[in-house]
């Protein structure tokens, strides 16, 4: 091969490594950056009724309360991972936070509302094993079926009757049903939605609450 032809081929190979590189910097030059102009917690204050009948965690008296809206048949791994951070950053600080778990109607328009899963952690937590019902129920998704609630109350070693008595009663509809309007009115589109003393926080992919929330703590 004589110095012509490779000099041919070492200038070809030049302008594709240059129009290759050129292209790259055009589609560089066209992403967009992700970013919210939201801050991460808002400075409204929302009315959030409570009564004594929402199951909670943590410390009564605590200064910081988190409230926060979950529905049980929305809620998708990334849901489950923020739930089980929060639930290990209480069960840290137990005397320095009060976390306290409000029913919320399903945002999508595909997924129907299921009452039933809602009413019987409901009644679960009269029998004082509300948070590890809850834990159970979003393993997977066939635990959400009639079936696979039964099974848990089953393992918990729930009484029956207690149970089926709690589930028969008006005002555990009511205690559903009130808190899934509570959730309507205040527009939780997030699963779940978090409040912190009744202010909002936006739940964006990437936050850490163990981190936002030690900055919260009395000391």
């Amino acid at each position: 091969m004589n110095h012509k032809k490779i000099f041919l081929m070492f200038f070809i190979l030049i302008i594709i490594l240059l129009f290759l590189v050129n292209k790259e910097i055009n589609n560089a030059g066209k992403i967009k950056l992700k970013y919210s102009d939201k801050p991460i917690v808002e400075n409204q204050i929302y009315n959030i009724p409570i009564t004594a009948k929402d199951n909670f965690m943590g410390n009564p008296g605590a200064e910081l309360i988190i409230t926060e809206f979950v529905n049980l048949n929305t809620c998708s791994k990334e849901c489950q991972e923020k739930q089980a951070s929060l639930i290990a950053f209480v069960q840290k600080n137990p005397t320095k936070i009060k976390l306290i778990w409000k029913d919320a109607p399903s945002n999508n328009f595909f997924i129907p509302d299921n009452p039933q899963a809602h009413q019987t952690l409901y009644c679960a937590g009269k029998q004082a094993k509300f948070w590890e019902f809850q834990e159970k129920i979003l393993t997977k998704k066939s635990n959400l079926s009639t079936v696979g609630l039964n099974d848990i109350a089953e393992e918990l070693k729930l009484n029956k009757t207690l149970m089926d008595e709690c589930l028969s009663d008006a005002e555990t509809k009511k205690q559903i049903e009130d808190s899934f309007n509570i959730a309507r009115a205040l527009n939780t589109k997030d699963n779940p939605t978090i409040f912190m003393n009744n202010k909002r926080i936006n739940v964006f992919e990437d936050i850490n609450f163990a981190d936002l929330l030690t900055k919260f703590l009395p000391e």
